[in-house]
């Protein structure tokens, strides 16, 4: 299992098949935890009246071997993910597994966003990424790689089967254990164009929302050169950034690719 508070773990998923699949078996919370999710979510949704309490997905058990890393999630609510973040909800804690796409531009910067103030996770710097839904779900198996290019197009606006914005996109480490024992199934999407070409593609991106009466993901971008020391400095910086971000960004600013 991912235990919460464990050290933090980068398993490369090169050559490795992640799997994830569904067990026909939801989450039933006891009475009295149920209710307090509940009372929860009414605050929640006080203060941001957007939010939808949807399908969501927890980790219920891991198989890893060399070769294959196979998945087991139940289905509960999104009220009993966000509850989670704040309490402790013991043997029915929500285990998050959420995929990530580190975007790296053709002159080598890091993108990265800042969750808005509308969302539920406002002020995180993170990955263009998500939690897992129904969407996802085929014969009780996740799409992963379905999952994470619908939230590129959706939060940045890269469509990654357009190869005159991305050069390559794959699998690239799944994180696990830290403070809050997230999984996070982390892609990586080399663009075929610079920084200052994608925040122009970027900035006519969100002026389409803006015309819809649609609000960015992001409330706004931070675009990291990738150099060991740009990224030490930015980490010590910037102290909302997503547990997995941190240990991602240093090892690419080591890696030669």
């Amino acid at each position: 299992m991912n235990i919460i508070g464990q050290a933090i773990e980068l398993i490369s998923l090169k050559g490795v098949n992640l799997s994830i699949t569904i067990t026909d078996d939801p989450i039933m919370l006891p009475p009295k935890l149920q209710k307090e999710v509940d009372q929860h979510w009414q605050g929640m949704i006080a203060e941001r009246p957007n939010l939808f309490n949807g399908t969501a997905f927890s980790v219920a058990s891991i198989d890893r071997t060399p070769a294959k890393i196979a998945v087991t999630m139940a289905q509960t609510s999104f009220a009993h993910n966000v509850y989670c973040e704040r309490h402790d909800a013991g043997d029915y804690a929500f285990r998050v597994l959420h995929s990530a796409t580190l975007v790296v531009t053709s002159d080598n910067q890091i993108v990265l966003g800042e969750m808005g103030p509308h969302t539920a996770r406002a002020g995180a710097i993170c990955c263009s990424g998500g939690g897992i839904d129904s969407d996802d779900v085929r014969d009780n198996t996740i799409d992963l790689t379905g999952n994470t290019v619908r939230e590129l197009r959706e939060e940045l606006g890269i469509d990654v089967n357009d190869p005159t914005q991305v050069a390559s996109f794959a699998p690239y480490y799944l994180k696990t254990g830290g403070p809050q024992g997230k999984m996070t199934a982390v892609y990586r999407a080399d663009l075929a164009i610079s920084a200052d070409a994608f925040q122009k593609r970027y900035d006519a991106f969100v002026a389409e929302l803006t015309d819809k009466g649609e609000t960015p993901e992001f409330s706004r971008l931070h675009i990291v050169h990738n150099t060991p020391e740009q990224i030490a400095t930015f980490i010590s910086e910037h102290p909302t950034l997503d547990e997995y971000v941190p240990p991602v960004l240093r090892i690419i600013s080591e890696s030669k690719q």
